[in-house]
């Protein structure tokens, strides 16, 4: 296949069709959305050369279909067509997730498969259960790799896909999650000189989202020999891998630094299996792009064997002088080693070309995985960079305002809007997002509580009479169900005075007249309800309840969170004289505005913030983008992403103040019922054009086409 990309022809077809080990990469989510374009249009692809089955090749996941000529192919998680009707130009049509929920892969203590180098294949999201030994507490792993252009973007909460820690011998800092950002190049190159390792760069990650830290800022004579060596030419500098150098490391060679974030000094002790009945998988990246392999190859003669390192102690003992240790030569100092070249298979790096593909190999000797770079290192992995991703996504130990542990006070108030959060999401920033939409709303109610917890994977669909929700694992505890419980429950006596046509009413009966709410909140707590929504407990109260999704990445959370805080400072939503004619009137156009409003605000909430979508775009670009996107899956009911794009419309052809949108004007006075009917020209156009959307002419973005602007 020739892979060359022409955009057009592709998205007028699809416009037109629409009127026992671990998988951690594509392959399930290719398969699935083969199969469901085999489904819907096997007129157009024909039966295909292999059914069920996906090949690879260049980075591509793809499927032939020999009838039509046609070839469907995943490059990492999005999707091309090429060949028969579509040409011989490779071209782009959306994302996985444009056509199919992507699948979640439960890593828990699984070992990897895969060796292709691409990390395109590996685009995919996976979790895990991961134990805390010193002290029992259960973690939850996330991480999730999507593609920007020909780099793999990786992120994950640094919590391991295995237990952590020791039971007998606890970290000096308590293992958290922390956000962590890697971008990794899907082609990379080799420089013309090696990069040395430092303190300043993260070595590499690995497919369970953990980086890879192979050195210390620990040397002899410099403060305790733990801390502050931060010249990499001084000599001396332990090697955290040596019992020697006292780490205090888990049996994963891991353990937390200052932040709480987990690492690895060396073998991960995970992710492959140690014998040599196969070839290891591919297990992660190092900072310039290059494969991280488990130990095993099949060398020249066709063994399967652990690769080799090429490094050796020095013979006999350092020397006596003043700034140097003395004492043989045993492996507690980096400077102990030697390479020497051909002694072992791998280079000074501790890689090697096998197949035409260089890569990295866990060794159980020294380097243990890398000693250099062989290909210029990403800067993402500039522990600066990845510092300050820490500070903004991650829990900070400010107990009044980020911290999130089980022994910790997990609320906060701004004003009268409180902050209840067991989610995975830094209570910091959900304190962030909520600001961000309460402080550029003028009207509104300000008596709100906002609940945040995080739940598991989807379990089925539905399961909640009468409510728009799907069953997951619940993996919050029963006492922080409890606490969840509680805290709303006295916010709501508190914050909703009760209605005079209850005074009358005794103790009992008033209990089970107040009690409903709080009954359907343990419910959707205790069975697992991924609730996003907003509720009006009283004309005074509003209270926004968020399960927040293992899948959900930093943009798909602020946005969810901002989108309901939006819909508790619609003053018209409790309003019984604007809910009348809502109610009155067949023809009102209020669920669009109502939910179109609240995603428009918070996509410019997003674009204010600086977070983008997986595809790069926010603000007015990925309105557009997810309403065309709907638009070609034949979604074109006008709903919360329509509606959005219907709005900006009107803003766009200047007949709509966008300030209204943004302050919240457009729900005082019922105005969403008064002046934005059907009568309305400005609406009823933007009801039949919001879809005339095509992509900028730099090719980066959305915008409205030259007709829709007539």
């Amino acid at each position: 296949m020739k892979f060359v990309i022409n955009v057009r022809f592709f998205l007028c077809l699809v416009a037109t069709l629409t009127a026992p080990h671990s998988f951690s990469n594509n392959e399930k989510d290719a398969k699935k959305l083969f199969s469901w374009f085999e489904s819907k249009y096997s007129d157009v692809l024909g039966a295909p050369e292999s059914p069920g089955s996906i090949s690879r090749m260049q980075g591509y996941t793809y499927r032939a279909y020999p009838d039509s000529g046609i070839y469907l192919a995943l490059y990492g998680d999005v999707l091309y067509g090429v060949g028969g009707a579509l040409g011989p130009s490779l071209v782009p049509a959306g994302t996985t997730s444009t056509y199919i929920t992507k699948t979640v892969t439960d890593l828990t203590d699984k070992n990897l498969s895969l060796r292709d180098t691409n990390c395109s294949y590996y685009a995919s999201q996976t979790i895990a259960s991961a134990k805390d030994l010193s002290t029992n507490e259960t973690k939850s792993a996330s991480s999730n790799i999507t593609m920007d252009g020909e780099s793999c973007i990786l992120t994950s909460n640094s919590i391991p896909n295995h237990s952590f820690a020791n039971a007998e011998n606890n970290f000096a800092h308590t293992v958290k999650e922390v956000n962590a950002e890697y971008r990794i190049p899907s082609k990379p190159t080799r420089a013309a000189e090696t990069t040395p390792l430092s303190l300043t760069v993260d070595n590499g990650v690995f497919l369970n989202g953990v980086k890879l830290d192979l050195i210390a800022a620990g040397c002899f004579g410099i403060n305790d020999g733990n801390r502050g060596c931060n010249d990499m030419g001084q000599p001396w500098r332990y090697d955290p891998m040596s019992s020697n150098a006292k780490h205090n490391t888990d049996s994963h060679n891991g353990h937390s630094q200052a932040n709480g974030k987990y690492h690895y000094h060396g073998d991960p002790n995970a992710l492959f299996p140690r014998t040599a009945e196969a070839e290891s998988p591919l297990i992660g990246f190092a900072a310039d792009g290059f494969p991280i392999f488990g130990s095993y190859f099949k060398d020249s003669v066709g063994i399967i064997r652990a690769a080799k390192s090429s490094y050796q102690l020095r013979p006999g003992s350092r020397p006596t002088s003043v700034g140097s240790p003395g004492g043989t030569y045993d492996g507690t100092y980096r400077d102990d080693y030697q390479f020497l070249e051909g002694s072992g298979d791998l280079d000074e790096c501790n890689g090697m070309t096998y197949s035409g593909q260089y890569g990295y190999y866990i060794t159980n000797a020294f380097p243990w995985a890398l000693n250099c770079f062989k290909g210029t290192p990403d800067s993402s992995f500039n522990k600066s960079v990845q510092e300050s991703i820490s500070q903004t996504e991650a829990s900070s130990d400010d107990a009044a305002t980020s911290i999130i542990e089980e022994d910790s006070d997990n609320e906060t108030s701004s004003e009268l809007i409180k902050i209840l959060n067991f989610s995975r999401i830094s209570t910091a920033n959900v304190e962030r997002y909520v600001k961000a939409a309460t402080g550029q709303v003028e009207t509104g109610e300000r008596n709100i509580i906002v609940a945040a917890w995080s739940i598991g994977p989807m379990i089925s669909e539905g399961g909640f009479a009468g409510y728009p929700y799907n069953k997951h694992q619940v993996i919050i505890s029963a006492s922080e169900i409890d606490s969840i419980v509680s805290e709303v429950k006295t916010w709501y006596d508190a914050s909703c005075p009760i209605p005079e046509e209850y005074k009358n009413f005794d103790e009992a009966e008033l209990e089970q007249y107040r009690g409903q709410e709080i009954a359907k909140l343990r419910v959707w707590l205790e069975k697992g309800a991924g609730v996003a929504s907003q509720f009006d407990y009283c004309p005074e109260g509003r209270v926004s309840l968020i399960a927040v999704e293992p899948t959900w990445d930093t943009g798909k959370a602020s946005n969810i969170i901002v989108h309901e805080t939006y819909h508790a400072l619609q003053t018209d939503l409790a309003n019984e004289s604007c809910r009348d004619l809502r109610e009155s009137d067949p023809n009102s156009n209020n669920f669009w505005i109502i939910e179109g409003t609240a995603h428009y605000f918070a996509n410019m909430t997003n674009r204010d913030l600086g977070i983008k979508n997986s595809s790069g775009n926010n603000g007015l670009s990925e309105i557009l983008e997810d309403a065309l996107t709907s638009y070609q899956r034949g979604d074109t009911d006008l709903s919360t992403i329509q509606g959005a794009a219907a709005l900006a419309l009107m803003v766009a052809r200047g007949e709509l103040d966008e300030k209204l949108i943004l302050n919240g004007g457009m729900f005082l006075d019922c105005l969403t019922e008064t002046a934005y009917k059907n009568d309305n020209e400005s609406v009823a156009n933007a009801k039949k054009s919001w879809f005339l959307i095509e992509r900028s002419a730099n090719g980066t973005g959305y915008q409205f086409s030259a007709d829709a602007l007539k």
